[in-house]
């Protein structure tokens, strides 16, 4: 799974990313915090510049996880439901 590796490392340090950088965006490659920036836009410019092509997880620490329901909603609308 792409950015596997990244998702976990943002999971295990969930706790202390948000003590730290509540509401704001980090950026990982791999197992490593590369920075910490305010909006998305900035964070993914970094990620271009440092890493190009290759994939790097940019997230937004929440408290609480989104949801999406956008595949399901359209899921339901193509069902006629």
């Amino acid at each position: 799974m792409p950015l596997e590796t990244e998702l976990r490392f943002y999971e295990a340090h969930r706790k202390e990313l948000l003590q730290k950088y509540r509401n704001l965006f980090v950026l990982v490659k791999e197992n490593d915090l590369i920075g910490v920036f305010p909006d998305a836009q900035t964070a993914h410019r970094e990620g271009v510049n440092k890493f190009g092509l290759q994939p790097f997880l940019i997230k937004q620490v929440l408290d609480v996880e989104p949801v999406n329901l956008a595949p399901i909603a359209s899921l339901l609308v193509s069902a006629g439901l």
